[in-house]
C-alpha cells in the first residue's frame, strides 16, 4: 500500500476510533480500551494506541499475530405491525442474529473496513452503477435514507406510468458465499494497489475470522458467570484468561459457523460486515443496472432490499432476469416479502395500484408514496408511539412518584427524549423529512410528525 494513502486512511482510521472508544463500553472478552490511569491487563499494550509506535504495528503483522476471541451472539427482536382487511392489526417480532466481537478485535477489523471501504469507492466512482448502492457508504453530500427514498419517489413521479417492483434477498448475511467473498476482497484490494496474487496474511486471517467465524451465546455466558460477576468486582469484562481457558473453552461453550460445510455465511454486526456485503454483490450491482438501463428503467439496492422502477411490458422479464443471476451467486429471493405496486396516471394525478387493482403505496426505507404524497410508513410511527407509551410511564413513576424529582423535570426530560433530534432517531428521522428539499408532497409526512407530538403532550398533560 502506498505510503500516502496507507497515512490518509490512518488520520481517518485515528480519528474514527477515538470518538468510537467513548461509546465501546460494552463487556466482552476483554478490557476496554481505554486512555485512564487506571492500569488493565491489556493497558502496556494500548497507551501508545494513536502513535507512530502502533501504526507501524498495524502496517506489520504484529498487532495481528494476538488471536481473536468468538463473537458474542443474540437475537434482536424488533416489533412489526401489519393491518389485516378487518382494520385491525397484528403485531409480530423480526428476528435478527447479532453478532459482536471483542474491544481489540473489533478495532483490527474496523482497520480492514476502513481499506476495503475506501477501495470499493474507488472502483465505484470509476462505474456507471455507484449510484444504485445505497447501503453502508459515505456520501460526500452526507444523504441519508429519506434522501435515498425521496430520489425513487421522485423518479416515479417523472415517469407516471410505471412498475415499482420491490424484491428481498432472503436471509442475505446468512448465505454470503465464501469463495466469491474472497475473490471479490481481492479483486477490491488490487483494485486501487495492483500488487497482490493472494490475500495479505493479515487481511486472510480477518476473512478467516469473517467465514470460519466462532461465538459464544450471550445467555450462556452471562449464566455461567453470574456469581462472579453480580458479586465480583469485575464489571468491565466477562471472565479473567484461566477462566476463558477453563470454562469457556474447556466445557466447549464455543459453536462455529453452523452454514460453513456449505461455505456461506458472515456474523451480521461485526465492524466489517457491511462492506463485505457489498463487496460480494458488486458483479449482481453491475448486471442488473444494466439490465434496468438496457429497458430505460432504474435499479436500487439497500443492503438486501432491492427495488427497480421500470415499464409495466418488462416486468416479468425483469423479475427472471433478477431471480437468476440471485440464485447464480447463491442467494434466493423471499418471495414473501415480494411487492409490486403499479403508478398510472388518472385525471391528472398519479395513482399507485396493487397487482389487483386495489389502491395500495409504495414502501420503501421507512417511507410510503402513492404517486402524489409522501408519508412516513405506519410501522414506523407505531414502534415509536409505542416506545413512547412505555418511557412516559417508566418516567412518570421515576419522577412523579414517592421519591419523585418533580413535575418540571418530567416534563423536560419526555421533551428531550421524544421532541430532540440528538437523542432520538425517529425525530431526527422525521427533521431529515422536513427539510429535505423536493418537488414532491411531503405535507402528509409532515402532519404525521405534528401528531405525534400533539399525542406526546396529551400524554405528559395527563
Amino acid at each position: 500500500m502506498m505510503d500516502e494513502t496507507f497515512d490518509n486512511l490512518w488520520e481517518e482510521f485515528v480519528k474514527k476510533e477515538f470518538s468510537s472508544l467513548k461509546k465501546r463500553k460494552y463487556k466482552h472478552f476483554d478490557y476496554p480500551i481505554t486512555f485512564s490511569k487506571k492500569v488493565f491487563s491489556n493497558y502496556s499494550l494500548f497507551r501508545d494506541l494513536f502513535t507512530d509506535k502502533f501504526k507501524q504495528a498495524f502496517k506489520s503483522k504484529q498487532i495481528f499475530d494476538r488471536g481473536y476471541y468468538p463473537f458474542i451472539h443474540y437475537i434482536k427482536y424488533s416489533p412489526k405491525f401489519r393491518n389485516k382487511k378487518d382494520g385491525s392489526r397484528v403485531k409480530s417480532f423480526k428476528k435478527r442474529h447479532i453478532y459482536y466481537s471483542s474491544h481489540l478485535d473489533s478495532i483490527r477489523l474496523s482497520w480492514f473496513a476502513l481499506i476495503l471501504g475506501f477501495c470499493y469507492e474507488q472502483k465505484l466512482s470509476r462505474s456507471k452503477f455507484s449510484n444504485s448502492v445505497k447501503a453502508y457508504r459515505k456520501f460526500d453530500d452526507k444523504l441519508n435514507n429519506v434522501d435515498f427514498a425521496i430520489e425513487a419517489f421522485q423518479e416515479i413521479a417523472t415517469r407516471e406510468n410505471c412498475v415499482a417492483v420491490c424484491l428481498d434477498i432472503s436471509k442475505f448475511f446468512d448465505n454470503i458465499p465464501h469463495k466469491k467473498l474472497k475473490k471479490k476482497w481481492l479483486e477490491v484490494i488490487n483494485y486501487e494497489f495492483s500488487q497482490y496474487d493472494e490475500l495479505p496474511q493479515n487481511q486472510y486471517t480477518a476473512f478467516k475470522v469473517m467465514t470460519n467465524f466462532h461465538f459464544v451465546e450471550k445467555d450462556v455466558i452471562n449464566d455461567v458467570f453470574y456469581y462472579k460477576n453480580k458479586f465480583g468486582s469485575d464489571n468491565l469484562k466477562y471472565c479473567s484468561h484461566s477462566d476463558f481457558r477453563d470454562f469457556v473453552i474447556g466445557t466447549g461453550m464455543i459453536q462455529k459457523n453452523h452454514l460453513l460445510e456449505k461455505q456461506k455465511g458472515i456474523p451480521q454486526g461485526a465492524p466489517i460486515s457491511a462492506i463485505l456485503s457489498n463487496i460480494v454483490m458488486i458483479d449482481f450491482d453491475k448486471s442488473l443496472f444494466e439490465k434496468a438501463e438496457e429497458v430505460g428503467g432504474k435499479y436500487y439496492r439497500y443492503s438486501d432490499d432491492i427495488l427497480l422502477i421500470i415499464n409495466e411490458n418488462d416486468k416479468e422479464k425483469v423479475k427472471s432476469f433478477v431471480s437468476e443471476r440471485i440464485e447464480e451467486l447463491g442467494f434466493k429471493l423471499n418471495d414473501k416479502k415480494e411487492r409490486v405496486v403499479h403508478f398510472k396516471k388518472l385525471n391528472s394525478k398519479v395513482k399507485s395500484f396493487s397487482s389487483e387493482n386495489k389502491e395500495s403505496r409504495l414502501q420503501y426505507l421507512g417511507l410510503e408514496f402513492d404517486g402524489e404524497d409522501v408519508f412516513i410508513r405506519s410501522s414506523t410511527l407505531s414502534r415509536y408511539h409505542g416506545k413512547m407509551k412505555k418511557g412516559i410511564k417508566r418516567a412518570y413513576s421515576i419522577f412523579k412518584g414517592k421519591n419523585g424529582k418533580g413535575d418540571k423535570i418530567f416534563k423536560s426530560k419526555l421533551h428531550k427524549l421524544y421532541t430532540n433530534s440528538t437523542s432520538n432517531n425517529f425525530i431526527k428521522y422525521a427533521h431529515n423529512i422536513v427539510n429535505n428539499e423536493t418537488i414532491l408532497n411531503t405535507n402528509k409526512a409532515k402532519n404525521q410528525i405534528s401528531a405525534r407530538y400533539k399525542k406526546l403532550n396529551e400524554r405528559i398533560n395527563d
